[in-house]
């Protein structure tokens, strides 16, 4: 694992052109079946595909997914490309249940909905206390649960949580970034694979697509969530 990386849109700005040098060890050649907007979705889709193996999905399993961000429901789409029998989302409310609709076998469920599931794998995907512990109740005895969400501040857990952890002798595992290496077996091109051959739905977790000269705009949205989104993209054409 590399703990000192930097590229574009991670320790080194530059992205937002419409074109951008970089080294050929940078470049994926894309399938004539994938379009650019797709393929823009082929960073949060490693990154989920990362987390969701690590969980150590498999067929036949129930999953949860805590959380309605983009990264969150490509989870969940994850799960249920990888054998997962039942994949609910878990969000706030019902912002985002229209959003989920668009994912083909996942669930939406809000917070007091879920409180009967019991996951054989549950992806955090917030980074907050109350996700952590919302995972820890939703996760069967035995099971496993990722965390993935970036927290924005200190997270502390109460000794019922800690306490069903040990009880539940459940499997907490951290995940972080996505694997690449070039021309070789990874998360892109796995994530890349599952795009050509229409695994995943990308075009349902992109619900915005600002032209270049409105690219404030879909800043502004995401900071201030003036309507629900999941992707957010923008256009050079």
């Amino acid at each position: 694992m590399c703990e000192h990386y930097d590229y574009l849109g991670s320790r080194r700005d530059g992205g937002f052109a419409e074109y951008v040098a970089v080294p050929d060890w940078n470049l994926m050649e894309l399938p004539e079946n994938v379009s650019f907007r797709e393929a823009a979705m082929l960073e949060p889709l490693s990154v989920a595909l990362h987390a969701v193996k690590r969980s150590g999905v498999k067929p036949g399993d129930t999953a949860a997914v805590i959380g309605t961000g983009m990264i969150g429901f490509a989870a969940a789409a994850w799960a249920k490309a990888l054998g997962a029998e039942t994949v609910f989302v878990i969000g706030r409310g019902e912002a985002k249940r229209a959003i989920a609709e668009q994912i083909p076998g996942i669930s939406y469920v809000t917070e007091e909905e879920s409180k009967a599931i019991q996951a054989d794998v549950v992806v955090e995907a917030v980074g907050t206390p109350q996700a952590v512990s919302s995972a820890v109740l939703l996760a069967r005895p035995g099971g496993s649960i990722v965390l993935m969400g970036n927290p924005s501040g200190d997270l502390a857990m109460e000794k019922n949580v800690y306490w069903r952890i040990l009880r539940k002798q459940l499997n907490l595992m951290g995940t972080w970034n996505s694997s690449y290496e070039k021309d070789e077996a990874c998360d892109w091109t796995e994530a890349l694979d599952a795009l050509s051959k229409k695994k995943i739905p990308a075009q349902a977790l992109i619900t915005h697509c600002f032209p270049s000269e409105k690219l404030m705009d879909g800043l502004e949205l995401m900071k201030n969530h003036k309507e629900p989104y999941c992707k957010v993209m923008v256009s050079w054409e």
